[in-house]
């Protein structure tokens, strides 16, 4: 596939998305702890190569309608019809942390195409940690101790200098 034109991008992604329909729509059929898993490690990762290799500002529709059909999935695994901000960030949380660790498309697209035209990485460590630092301060200090309490439910702890607390 060789292509750069808007119409001619917007049309195969288009594509590839309807060939990613059947399986979220099977993912959340499963149970849920199976279903979150089979979301992060297999459904989500199905648009990474998209993400470093379209231009984000020919596909970012693309992405946004990518990151609905994670959505959608993750509404009918946890039954529920309405999200939280808070839930909205706990998705895509890091699991040491105690979120799903599922990114948006939307978020990571420029990120990844960048680091593709980068490969050395010499930016990447920066637009990374600047990705991170917009979603941590918004957490309130419930929310910091819920991802907390999750993060080492998973065997992971929350490093101090993430929480509200002062070191000791």
């Amino acid at each position: 596939w060789i292509a750069n034109d808007h119409h001619s991008t917007a049309q195969f992604l288009s594509k590839l998305l309807e060939m990613h329909e059947p399986l979220f729509d099977a993912i959340p059929r499963c149970a849920p702890d199976v279903a979150f898993q089979l979301l992060r490690f297999c459904g989500a990762p199905k648009w990474t190569h998209v993400m470093r290799t379209h231009d984000p500002a020919i596909a970012m529709d693309s992405h946004r309608a990518f990151d609905s059909m994670i959505a959608a999935a993750i509404r009918k695994i946890s039954e529920t019809t309405e999200w939280t901000p808070f839930q909205q960030r706990l998705v895509a949380t890091p699991l040491r942390f105690g979120g799903l660790g599922i990114q948006s498309a939307e978020l990571l697209a420029p990120l990844a195409y960048a680091a593709a035209l980068d490969p050395t990485g010499d930016d990447q460590a920066a637009r990374t940690q600047a990705l991170h630092d917009q979603w941590l301060p918004t957490l309130s200090d419930e929310e910091r101790t819920i991802l907390r309490d999750n993060s080492q439910r998973c065997g992971a702890a929350m490093p101090a200098h993430q929480s509200n607390q002062e070191p000791s």
